[in-house]
């Protein structure tokens, strides 16, 4: 077990210190006995940031050092450390077909794709049980979203589907989509966000009203992926396309992405970090939307990315070949 107990300019042991005990301590006082204890990812996630799985542990769970007589801060003053998902670990999805979106929300994940598909788990590492969606039969389920106690799905032919319990009935709902819809997202106050092929962009404040077609910065190009982040939206589509709106009603205008001319299929914000993924496997993260996206290694290879998202502490990534992985923040 490696000792650490440096302090840092204003004398604070920063997360991840360990130190002889040489007081019991308190209850929530930040520090905990090094008793090879097993602790969760998302609950901890500055700590985990720190020792990772150097202990013992792994996917979702990671554990402390054991050594008698000695502590581990657990929170309080957090060292610097790169934020970004970087480790990605594939798991089965019960998909049977190519994935295209997924999504969290309420607890639940939802993914669809190819043939109508969608699914659903509680555990992502875990098991995903196919449900009935209410798209034509062949027919790709092109995103998912979740907001405002509501699950929108859509598709192709300009399908539009809400539920209140994505286990459950799904119901066709009424677009101003001419083409295609690729996404749908929601800003969790007042906006939804659709988009989809010849660089269509639409807003409503209810995904079962009116959506209205608005400007976008993409001219014919299409339009992939939408999503809402800090005080932030991003939209990204072909040729590695990618553009920011602080307000989606107005002015979306285009930045410089990491992907040259590969397409970005999907785009997400979880936790301070921005996601974007795309063909041939490629992965980007962010911290500002509007600056550098670095690209990272993912677990894909050269199989196309089509969708990633964040909730309850982990990130989730889907493409071709139903593949699914996961990640967690700094690790």
């Amino acid at each position: 077990m490696a000792i650490n107990n440096s302090r840092n300019q204003l004398g604070e042991f920063p997360i991840g210190s360990i130190i002889r005990m040489d007081f019991a301590p308190a209850a929530d006082s930040g520090w905990w006995e090094c008793d090879g204890s097993t602790k969760n990812t998302y609950e901890y996630p500055d700590l985990f940031d720190v020792i990772g799985y150097e202990y013992g542990g792994s996917d979702l769970t990671f554990d402390l050092p054991t050594e008698s007589n000695y502590i581990i801060r657990y929170k309080g003053f957090s060292p610097e450390k790169d934020p970004a998902p970087v480790t990605w670990t594939q798991r089965a999805s019960n998909f049977g077909g190519y994935i295209v979106d997924v999504a969290y929300g309420n607890s639940v994940w939802v993914a669809v794709g190819q043939n109508a598909k969608l699914v659903t788990a509680s555990d992502p590492t875990s098991t995903w049980t196919s449900r009935t969606s209410s798209f034509t039969a062949g027919e790709i389920i092109n995103g998912v979203a979740y907001g405002n106690s509501l699950w929108v799905a859509a598709g192709q032919g300009s399908e539009l589907a809400t539920a209140s319990d994505p286990t459950s009935t799904w119901t066709q709902e009424t677009s101003s989509f001419s083409t295609t819809i690729n996404i749908a997202a929601y800003d969790g106050s007042t906006n939804w966000v659709a988009v989809g092929s010849s660089g269509e962009l639409a807003t409503s404040t209810s995904p079962t009203g009116t959506w209205t077609q608005r400007t976008s910065s993409f001219d014919t190009s299409e339009i992939n992926d939408v999503a809402y982040g800090g005080t932030t939206w991003v939209a990204v589509g072909a040729s590695g396309k990618l553009a920011t709106s602080t307000s989606p009603t107005g002015t979306w205008t285009q930045r410089t992405s990491s992907f040259s001319s590969d397409s970005i299929q999907g785009v997400a914000y979880g936790n301070g970090v921005w996601v974007a993924v795309g063909h041939t496997g490629k992965l980007a993260t962010a911290l500002d939307p509007t600056g550098t996206w670095t690209q990272r290694t993912s677990s894909f290879e050269t199989t196309s990315i089509r969708s990633v998202a964040y909730g309850n502490g982990v990130w989730v990534a889907v493409g071709l070949n139903s593949k699914l992985a996961t990640a967690v923040n700094g690790a």
